[in-house]
């Protein structure tokens, strides 16, 4: 599935895997931003997204070397690979936009920082959690760049249990420390699709 002179889909995924976790060592602001003790907040969801992570890497580099059957190979694979190959640095580019507009306050683990701000400039505009978008467009990619069904599907059920955990508890975290910012915050801007329309703001009262 490759083309002359470019790396092969699998190999685009190998790279975007390794700069993603070489991003998340390195493209942190502070020592708060880089601390892994997780503070209550978090709930265990740091630890979870690791292991999914973990998971892909097993199920798109590892497993198709033991589990090959014809049959798992998804069909028109070719564009399938490429296409997941593609959605590869749109995602990293889009959480490293993310990560460089909150700076600070992108922590590893879920925390909120003294002074923190509810930003709302950058992708911040238009979804809530540009940064998960990214990783999610990214993985994704991985996934599909193996073309392969099994390890599809196992990249896109740990994807949904390590965010959708992680959002969940993030979105409780925000309203417990911005309020009615955040609930008007809310009403605005989509959790992670932009949304064209926007819904009425909830009452502060919770009626």
């Amino acid at each position: 599935m490759g083309l002359p002179g470019f790396p092969t889909p699998i190999a685009i995924a190998g790279l975007g895997a390794v700069a993603f976790l070489l991003m998340d060592l390195a493209v942190r602001f502070g020592r708060e931003a880089r601390r892994i003790d997780a503070a209550p907040a978090d709930r265990g969801t740091t630890q979870v997204a690791y292991r999914a992570f973990l998971v892909i890497v097993l199920a798109v580099f590892v497993l198709p070397r033991f589990v090959h059957p014809a049959w798992l190979e998804v069909p028109l694979a070719p564009a399938v690979a490429w296409t997941g190959a593609a959605m590869i640095p749109i995602g990293l580019l889009l959480r490293l936009w993310a990560t460089l507009t909150l700076r600070h306050a992108y922590t590893r683990t879920l925390r909120i920082q003294p002074g923190q701000e509810l930003i709302r400039r950058g992708p911040y505009r238009w979804v809530r959690h540009p940064g998960y978008l990214g990783s999610l467009v990214m993985w994704s990619g991985v996934g599909l760049a193996s073309a392969n069904r099994l390890s599809i599907a196992i990249v896109f059920a740990a994807l949904a249990i390590a965010y959708g955990r992680r959002i969940h508890h993030e979105e409780a975290m925000l309203r417990a420390a911005f309020g009615d910012r955040h609930r008007a915050y809310r009403a605005e801007v989509g959790l992670l699709l932009p949304r064209l329309i926007r819904r009425p703001e909830p009452r502060s009262d919770g009626v």
